[in-house]
């Protein structure tokens, strides 16, 4: 990405990782194990999620990364290319390249990229005009919103998940009846000021050490089920419970070179009469923008940070298989060349996929430049289809070798 000529001088919005970590420290209420943690940035379950994010926030300002995960705004500002609007195809492209260098610093097994819950906003703004048709109350609040995003440099997460035996909400009950107690949030009190939401929410992944949440509804039956906002993770009333962690917290790198990045910890997020001011609404009863088609479309950048996300661990997964013909000295076999070209040629298939996707992107109705969603979805398909394959080859490759490891 060039510098824009008329930008003069440079400020930045941009946290170190010790900044980032400074901030979490914020009075948010996360549990684990049925007990409140202290620190986030110190406790078992979080710290190596915490930590790995924090590196991504260091390499903003590193030389050789800068350039890839940031850029300069027509002001002369410096910002995360988190929240960037691309325009053209070139942007897209560059945005890409900044998507998968936050990727491959976990492998691509973290799913929640310190860039990944932006795409929701990058989304809302490409198809700002039908939230302003169906919602024009609260529509803007979302270019002021990412405004505000962008120059706090914020990493986020999302939870707009009904927990597990309610999901059918919409069909499940009428809207004659009374919302049993687990149904999906929703604002039970409002004010000129603003409107309170109580509720549960999943899947809230890395929501214990976000800065903000994305919140909302798919399928809402009910108007008062109907909103989209962003809220604090240390909002007064939101309550974050994790899961049990997977990871090795005092693992090394170099033994354990997965688990020792952390977990992400997937929560459940839970909303007690938490107050949200109108500026932080970005729609309100309108069940509308809660449809599944009109939600995969404003998310199609998020489902295509997804794919480049798994196009850029399948590049890792062939390398891998490189690494461990030649560790084991196995290359002289045929069918281990077969297995190995079977890795590359899934990967290979899946960069192909991504470049169309890029050279076949069109302007959506806000104005911003979209990959190809058939492309995308095509492709995302054929990796969750073939990827337990892959990996398969990958043990096959080791056999009984002390190099496969859990």
């Amino acid at each position: 990405m060039m510098a824009h000529p008329e930008a003069t001088q440079e400020r930045t919005y941009l946290k170190t990782g010790e900044e980032y970590k400074a901030g979490l420290n914020d009075g948010r209420q996360v549990y684990y194990m049925g007990e409140r943690i202290d620190d986030v940035t110190t406790h078992d379950a979080t710290r190596g999620g915490v930590d790995t994010v924090a590196r991504m926030y260091d390499a903003q300002h590193a030389q050789g990364s800068a350039d890839i995960l940031t850029h300069r705004r027509l002001d002369g500002a410096r910002v995360t290319n988190g929240f960037f609007l691309p325009r053209t195809k070139d942007d897209i492209k560059f945005r890409r390249e900044g998507i998968e260098y936050v990727a491959r610093q976990t492998f691509g097994t973290h799913g929640r990229g310190m860039d990944m819950i932006a795409n929701f906003i990058v989304g809302m703004v490409s198809e700002l005009p039908e939230f302003r048709r169906a919602c024009p109350d609260y529509a803007d609040n979302i270019l002021s919103y990412r405004d505000f995003a962008e120059e706090n440099n914020l990493f986020m997460a999302e939870t707009i998940i009904d927990p597990q035996g309610y999901r059918s909400r919409g069909s499940g009950t009428a809207p004659t009846e009374t919302a049993p107690e687990r149904a999906t949030s929703q604002v039970v009190r409002e004010s000129a000021d603003g409107v309170w939401i109580s509720g549960v929410k999943g899947v809230g992944t890395a929501a214990a050490f976000a800065d903000e949440f994305i919140f909302g509804s798919f399928h809402p039956a009910l108007e008062n089920e109907s909103f989209w906002i962003a809220v604090p993770a240390n909002a007064e009333g939101v309550k974050v419970f994790c899961r049990e962690s997977v990871h090795h917290p005092n693992a090394s790198l170099k033994d354990h070179p997965v688990a020792g990045l952390g977990d992400e910890t997937e929560s459940l997020v839970v909303f007690d009469e938490v107050f949200v001011p109108h500026e932080r609404m970005f729609s309100y009863k309108a069940p509308s923008l809660h449809s599944v088609n009109f939600c995969n479309t404003w998310l199609r950048f998020d489902h295509w940070y997804t794919f480049v996300r798994i196009t850029a661990k399948a590049e890792l997964f062939a390398g891998l298989a490189q690494l461990i013909v030649e560790t084991l000295e196995l290359g002289n076999i045929p069918v281990v060349r077969q297995r190995v070209a079977d890795i590359c040629e899934y990967a290979q298939i899946l960069r192909g996929m991504a470049v169309a996707a890029e050279e076949l992107a069109q302007p959506s109705e806000g104005g911003l430049m979209v990959p190809d969603m058939n492309v995308v979805t095509a492709a995302r398909s054929y990796a969750l289809a073939n990827y337990p394959w892959v990996v398969h080859l990958l043990q096959d490759l080791c056999g009984q070798g002390l190099i496969v490891r859990y």
